[in-house]
């Protein structure tokens, strides 16, 4: 069910915007790229073409890499915490990942990549809010201390562009703060591919000792499982990811709390189902939630992480109030 929601919606999202285009074209302009020949007579302009193939699908694709991945980040950060607001926004590190990529992009920092920045920054991040917390994964500790590492490095990212004066370079990374799939082309596509699906794969063959993290780290000790190293694995994983999405993308926050809550109301705690069913279900989410942001104010485009940040507000508060049970601990 959830595969044929995604289809739908990813047809959709290929299908709406400045120009609407029929459902059943673009499976046909689809199959005759795919092909390399025309298994059916184009009925279409060549435009028309272009916009489906070169444009809308790589867009689509990389929506549903980008709400996929952040949504497994989610699963991952939640399961090391044992706490459901965890989410790379809520914890920092996609500001972490934020500033070091602005930071590349302004200064260049001796040839490092925007992506290699993001990474550092979002591994840093993740690394100080882990040893703020002391341990103590509570609610209230875990999010205040997410709270003040995403303002630290919000501030640094803020002077950051007070001090540039290239108005083109500022203009650009507010606009990329803000989060935006915009620049979807085939070539991006790889890199976030390959590491969601190592990352998805790791988790699924972890999914015993993430399973028992959930029962507490004592309980895992006694299993024999080093909680130490999985751990710092999982950082290290979930650090690779967010680094990798925000670089492409910019901040998209909230996207990593609200699919792992949903997911788990339909097939449970257990990892090895889960995993594959938050990669869907966050990549629907995101591909629904992209279509939306292009066509609500068109011909403007409302960039994705407000929207995102305005469904997810709402959820966040929701969680709070209701107290949800996780792991032993309550939100």
């Amino acid at each position: 069910m959830a595969f044929i929601i995604f289809l739908i919606v990813f047809t959709v999202a290929i299908s709406l915007g400045a120009v609407d285009i029929p459902f059943l074209t673009v499976w046909k302009i689809a199959a005759n790229n795919i092909s390399g020949s025309e298994i059916f007579h184009p009925q279409w302009s060549r435009g028309m073409g272009v916009i489906v193939w070169k444009i809308r699908f790589p867009r689509a694709i990389l929506s549903f890499l980008t709400g996929g991945t952040l949504a497994l980040v989610g699963v991952l950060m939640q399961a090391v915490t044992k706490n459901p607001l965890s989410d790379p926004y809520i914890l920092g590190i996609s500001s972490g990942a934020s500033t070091g990529a602005v930071l590349c992009m302004f200064f260049g920092l001796g040839g490092l990549s925007v992506g290699g920045g993001a990474f550092i920054g979002a591994f840093l991040a993740t690394i100080m809010v882990i040893g703020l917390t002391k341990g103590d994964y509570s609610s209230s500790r875990l999010v205040l201390t997410g709270i003040a590492v995403s303002a630290l490095f919000s501030s640094i990212t803020s002077i950051m562009i007070y001090l540039v004066k290239d108005e083109s370079k500022v203009r650009n990374a507010v606009f990329w703060m803000a989060g935006s799939l915009g620049g979807a082309q085939w070539g991006l596509l790889l890199l976030p591919a390959a590491v969601l699906l190592l990352g998805g794969g790791a988790g699924i063959l972890l999914h015993k000792e993430l399973d028992t993290l959930l029962l507490g780290e004592e309980e895992a000790r006694v299993l024999g499982i080093d909680t130490t190293r999985l751990k710092l694995l999982l950082i290290g994983v979930s650090s690779i990811l967010t680094g990798t999405i925000v670089a492409i993308t910019g901040t998209i926050g909230f996207v990593g709390m609200i699919i792992p809550h949903i997911s788990r109301r339909l097939t449970g705690s257990g990892h090895r189902q889960l995993i594959p069913l938050v990669v869907l279900i966050g990549g629907t989410f995101m591909a629904g939630a992209d279509t939306l942001a292009r066509i609500v104010f068109t011909p403007e485009e409302l960039p994705i992480g407000i929207l995102t940040s305005a469904l997810g507000g709402p959820f966040f508060l929701w969680i709070i109030r209701r107290g949800y049970a996780f792991g032993g601990q309550r939100a």
